[in-house]
């Protein structure tokens, strides 16, 4: 049996006193670095940056080391996630997860949106700044104003869901973030209905669309509060939605032919945006039962994918060391 390669855990330089999502980078690295021993391999974690990984690039080549790419863009620079891939593949350094173009892709939303579009992938219309509102599509409603390019729900609150009779009630909304928070904005139609999540993971050309799961907003429609995700619905346990809304994995006999459906689109999206290694797709069902993608997401947690794999029966351990073994040197 031939040895194992050495697996470099590369991750965010974290300090101390970091918000949640971002401490949480650290926790994910040490979890699955755990996993990883457990499957045979010998692991190592070190802090991204450029100087670090290219001083110890002829190192890593000559061991055969890959690189586990946990690394996600400092707080107000997640549009630059995409960077790491690039030095990764200019330094000839096999890597996990998604490659430079597909990051730059779905880093931004409206260039995800346009892109599914293209395809024929169902997404809810979305509006933006400085372009003409008489090109675009407007219908009177609740609308979700969030950042461009930022994850974790990051800038999302409940003011954020606006509900609008004219379109510059919403292009209004938006210039106000924008100006508060220095960063892009857009709007999107907002789909209330049943919420579902995707996890995907292995060859660019081969992916497993794990069975999907859906977000139950546990007594939301009591508190007449809207069926979203937040910020503080994440990372803030003194927040009502923190603990209340809830994945599901055990569906009843009619809900069979929609999960179905997910999974093909959700592998529709994969081969669109050219993903690899493993992503995460988010959907949203509305009123006649027509999926919408709100989200395609590179290089996502890893939480998804270890309640999936039980659900699924497949030890989390096989899914992580698929996604080491597909790893290769993207070329962007």
């Amino acid at each position: 049996m031939s040895k194992k390669p050495p697996i470099v855990i590369i991750h965010n330089e974290v300090a101390p006193d970091a918000p949640e999502d971002v401490l949480d980078i650290l926790r994910q690295s040490a979890w699955i670095a755990d996993v990883l021993r457990e499957q045979g391999y010998e692991v190592r974690s070190l802090p991204f940056s450029i100087a670090s990984i290219a001083t110890q690039a002829p190192a890593l080549q000559q061991d055969h080391s890959i690189i586990m790419n946990l690394v996600d863009a400092s707080p107000l620079h997640e549009d630059l996630a995409y960077l790491v891939p690039g030095i990764l593949a200019s330094l000839q350094l096999p890597y996990t997860g998604c490659s430079l173009e597909s990051l730059f892709l779905t880093t931004d939303k409206i260039l995800t949106k346009r892109h599914l579009h293209a395809y024929g992938i169902a997404t809810p219309r979305w509006l933006q700044m400085h372009t003409p509102t008489s090109n675009q599509e407007f219908t009177a409603g609740p609308w979700l104003v969030k950042p461009s390019s930022d994850d974790a729900s990051q800038g999302i609150d409940e003011k954020s869901l606006v509900h609008a009779t004219e379109i510059e009630q919403v292009l209004t909304e938006m210039e106000s973030r924008q100006k508060r928070t220095g960063r892009p904005h857009f709007a999107e139609q907002f789909i209330d209905g049943r919420e579902f999540t995707v996890c995907l993971y292995g060859a660019a050309d081969n992916p497993v669309a794990m069975a999907p799961y859906e977000w139950v907003f546990e007594g939301f429609e009591e508190r007449h509060l809207p069926k979203m995700f937040t910020f503080a619905a994440k990372w803030d346990d003194s927040c009502y939605a923190f603990d209340h809304i809830v994945s599901k994995h055990a569906f009843a006999e009619e809900d069979k032919p929609l999960l179905a459906t997910l999974q093909e689109l959700a592998a529709s999206c994969w081969h669109a945006c050219k993903l690899s290694g493993y992503a995460r797709i988010d959907f949203r069902i509305d009123g006649s039962g027509k999926a919408w993608v709100l989200e395609a997401n590179g290089n996502p947690s890893f939480y998804g994918f270890f309640h999936s794999a039980a659900a699924m029966g497949i030890p989390f351990g096989e899914v992580v060391e698929t996604i080491v073994t597909v790893a290769d040197r993207h070329k962007s």
